[in-house]
């Protein structure tokens, strides 16, 4: 019976060779892609595995509504399969150049997790400098070196940085082109656009927006298979184990940290009421006084009325007496001008006027008189009244004017001697002034004349 199916067998082949060959052909070819296919997705695992192994990617990532603490990092680090964990500061921010507004999502840069690839440029230094993915510089026309814009909020203050760097993150190995999503946000449109990488220096935080952990062993699994799941499971019951402990003492830290700026606001409240206070009975007490003050400057408005009455009648009164006085003056003026026209006259009859009158008053006081007031009075009509002044001009120059007081005021025959004595021979009209010098004295019949007729010093 055998024989006999088998040797039906080779006579179908034999009569159909050319379907029985077409069909062995492609079953080898299904073999062949299926043995393919299921032995690419083992050397795709691998190489991805191998890829988050050699920049140290997360394998597990933790977030908490109030945010992690440095002992929240502690706590899960001291668990039995927990290698390492790492707190990381992260900000999600507006961007904006020119007409269109992203969000771009802000990352603490940390060393020995989820390390980058640094395509190009330099790690930042210093908070006001950034790394970008390279999706960011093609989709707004930007390039390393340049300036971006960011805030907080829409109407918060901008804050320009520059782009020192292009970076490829672990953390985004799908986001290869700008319409693949990088997460979201609760800012803008509610997804994140873009991400970068800044320095720690960047965020002023007391809290970690979120944590990585590393599980012991789980290098030498392959990502996403059984072996690995496994470890991470068992990694997440651990961290779940702690979850409560944590969050409950999360939340007596923040209620203490809160309790105490409450405290502090109601005391600087209560200080500030109190202040109010005082000034509000301040500005009580400086009403009543402005009010007081309204009514004495009421009165002393009515008071004022009267007295600006009685000061026109008295400036009325004034008028009249002002008048009168005016009257007496002009009267007085007139006899003050009559005594002046006698007085004149009566000096010119000893060749004298006013100045010559101060001037001998002057003598007789022992005053000094100058230079001018003596020419004035010895004023000469003369040829030699040049060689005269410039005598005068010489003693008064050379210190001789006491000598010349004496002679003047007393006649003294030493002092006509020397002031004789110093009058140069080369002088012009020698003869005319040593004559003049002699008898210079007679300026004292003058001021004599001058007592007769004013009978007084004064």
């Amino acid at each position: 019976m055998k024989n006999r199916i088998v040797t039906i067998s080779f006579r179908e082949i034999k009569s159909s060779f050319k379907r029985f060959l077409s069909l062995m052909i492609m079953s080898f070819l299904g073999v062949a892609v299926f043995v393919g296919m299921r032995n690419a997705s083992i050397v795709l695992l691998s190489s991805l595995d191998k890829y988050y192994d050699n920049h140290n990617l997360y394998d597990i990532k933790i977030v908490s509504t109030l945010g992690l603490t440095d002992k929240d990092i502690e706590a899960v680090k001291k668990l039995d399969l927990i290698e390492d964990a790492y707190g990381i500061h992260s900000k999600d921010v507006y961007f904006n150049n020119g007409e269109t507004k992203s969000v771009i999502k802000l990352i603490e840069y940390k060393e020995n997790i989820n390390e980058f690839i640094l395509k190009e440029g330099r790690m930042p230094i210093d908070n006001s400098e950034i790394l970008v993915e390279e999706n960011l510089l093609k989709k707004r026309d930007l390039k390393r070196g340049d300036k971006i814009t960011i805030s907080y909020d829409e109407d918060d203050t901008s804050k320009e940085m520059t782009i020192i760097g292009v970076i490829a993150s672990p953390l985004y190995l799908t986001a290869s082109t700008p319409s693949t999503s990088r997460g979201t946000t609760n800012i803008g449109s509610g997804k994140v656009d873009y991400y970068s990488f800044v320095d720690k220096s960047y965020f002023d935080m007391d809290y970690y927006t979120e944590a990585y952990a590393i599980v012991k062993g789980a290098k030498k699994e392959i990502t996403g298979k059984d072996e690995y799941n496994s470890l991470i499971k068992d990694a997440l019951n651990e961290i779940e184990g702690i979850k409560e402990i944590r969050e409950k003492a999360r939340f007596e830290e923040m209620k203490e940290e809160y309790s105490k700026k409450i405290d502090e606001e109601e005391r600087k409240g209560l200080i500030e009421l109190d202040n109010a206070k005082k000034q509000l009975d301040y500005f009580k007490r400086e009403l009543d006084n402005a009010n007081n003050k309204i009514i004495n400057g009421k009165r002393d408005i009515e008071n004022g009325k009267i007295a600006l009455q009685n000061g026109l009648n008295e400036i009325e009164k004034g008028k009249k007496e002002v008048s009168i006085n005016e009257e007496k003056l002009n009267s007085a003026r007139a006899e003050l001008s009559n005594g002046e026209s006698e007085l004149n006259t009566k000096l010119a009859e000893y060749n004298l006027d006013i100045e010559d009158v101060i001037t001998i008053r002057d003598i007789l006081r022992g005053n000094e008189v100058s230079r001018e007031k003596l020419k004035n009075l010895v004023k000469l009509e003369s040829p030699y009244s040049d060689s005269i002044n410039w005598m005068i001009d010489y003693y008064y120059d050379n210190g001789y004017y006491f000598t010349l007081k004496q002679y003047l005021e007393n006649g003294l025959e030493s002092a006509k001697e020397e002031l004789i004595s110093l009058i140069p021979e080369s002088i012009d009209h020698y003869d005319e002034v040593v004559e003049y010098i002699s008898n210079i004295s007679l300026s004292k019949i003058r001021s004599m004349v001058f007592e007769r007729l004013m009978n007084t010093d004064n």
